[in-house]
């Protein structure tokens, strides 16, 4: 099947920004990864710093 080369543009376009919004997340996501829960308490502005999104994800680094 052929598609019109404006779809395909729009596709890849679309592609790129999806993926490059996931690569994001995980960056954001990098300190949590490393940080040590067990020995370091969080403040409650580095708390109110993180989006929902990313705190939903911190939930599962931490009880993981």
């Amino acid at each position: 099947m052929k598609y019109p080369p404006n779809s395909r543009v729009s596709c890849l376009l679309l592609f790129l920004v999806l993926f490059s919004g996931s690569i994001a997340a995980q960056d954001s996501m990098q300190r949590w990864r490393t940080f040590d829960f067990s020995k370091t308490a969080l403040k409650q502005a580095e708390v109110n710093a993180v989006p929902l999104d990313e705190l939903k994800l911190l939930r599962g680094i931490v009880f993981g």
